[in-house]
């Protein structure tokens, strides 16, 4: 009786070689280094970047620890920076990143950077004091159904030019058919 099945003993194996396959270039044999560059070489290639300051890795890593806090933080203040962890991490962590040239490349966009991570831990952060504000005032009953299109009661508008008549932002009808972005409201 014949088998439909390919017996085990049947397989080919692959040869496996040393050269690379088809439009795959060869590779080093060794860790690349930069051609022919002398120790002034190098040297005169890390002047063209401003470098790392210690103050500077100590607010990415203030940063990365408040990030760390928002994603994972279980108490009050776990996951965040201490003077203690800053001075033990910073200075070595500074001298390290000053070494090495891709780094040292980033070192330009120091600023940059510090703004991006700023902006996005302070959005971040609003975003999840705003869902816990929304969520404690569902739970007192505080939540009308105007929300959040009420007028805050100590607010006076200065600026009559942008609300209609009855001194609230004007509403815009979107139709029938419109689906908002983001419900504001938190779901039952």
């Amino acid at each position: 009786m014949a088998s439909s099945a390919a017996d085990p003993g049947d397989v080919d194996e692959i040869d496996y070689v040393q050269e690379s396959g088809p439009g795959i270039p060869e590779l080093p044999a060794g860790p690349i280094q930069p051609a022919d560059l002398t120790e002034d070489d190098l040297a005169t290639i890390a002047q063209q970047y401003p470098g790392w300051d210690v103050e500077t890795v100590e607010q990415f890593l203030r940063g990365t620890g408040s990030g760390l806090h928002l994603l994972i933080g279980a108490g009050e203040k776990d996951w965040l920076m201490t003077r203690a962890d800053l001075d033990r991490i910073a200075p070595p962590l500074t001298r390290i990143m000053n070494r090495y040239e891709p780094t040292l490349r980033v070192s330009e966009y120091a600023d940059p950077l510090l703004v991006a991570h700023g902006l996005g831990l302070y959005g971040w952060r609003s975003a999840l004091q705003r869902q816990a504000a929304i969520r404690e005032r569902e739970r007192t009953g505080q939540l009308s159904e105007d929300w959040p299109d009420e007028e805050p009661a100590d607010v006076e508008d200065d600026a009559p030019a942008r609300t209609s008549s009855n001194g609230r932002p004007p509403h815009v009808e979107m139709g029938e058919d419109y689906i908002p972005y983001a419900d504001r409201r938190p779901r039952k």
